[in-house]
């Protein structure tokens, strides 16, 4: 019954009608919804329809494949891989990509597009992104690499506008 209720409650969100009573009608509908699913679930389906939005898909693909090809490995290993060093950087640089380009949220990027149980990593990586210090090299390495391939991304999306 979940499934279908979120069907129903997505398409009535979604709705372009405009409604003098609409925020009454997003509570009837969300209290309806805790009837047949967990807050976990609603909030899910809610933050999916949000992000869905966006249609940024093609973007969001760019930033996968420019990162992957930036460090030599597969999207796989990109996604699923365990904490290897070159690995985890590649995933930071896709993190913040997506976070602060695209405008992600955290949550989505990390249960929308790597699968994770918690934002936690998502938001840490984008964290230590703003906290970078210059001076450091290693710091000033990622920065130089975010640059390149924020470059790369901004190029692709004025090309998709121009075509």
């Amino acid at each position: 019954m979940c499934p279908l209720f979120l069907g129903i409650f997505v398409h009535s969100m979604q709705s372009d009608k405009v409604i003098s009573n609409s925020n009454q009608e997003l509570f009837k509908n969300i209290q309806k919804g805790l009837k047949y699913c967990t807050v976990g679930e609603l909030n899910e389906a809610i933050l999916n329809l949000l992000e869905d939005k966006s249609d940024k898909k093609d973007e969001k693909e760019y930033i996968l494949t420019i990162v992957c090809s930036h460090f030599g490995i597969s999207k796989r290993a990109l996604m699923k891989s365990k904490h290897r060093n070159g690995i985890m950087e590649a995933r930071h640089l896709a993190f913040c990509l997506l976070h602060l380009e695209l405008g992600m949220s955290t949550r989505h990027i990390a249960s929308g597009v790597f699968d994770y149980q918690s934002h936690s990593r998502v938001a840490e990586a984008i964290r230590r992104y703003k906290s970078l210090d210059p001076v450091i090299k290693v710091d000033r390495e990622f920065q130089e690499k975010y640059k390149n391939l924020q470059f790369k991304l901004i190029t692709f999306i004025n090309d998709k506008k121009n075509n």
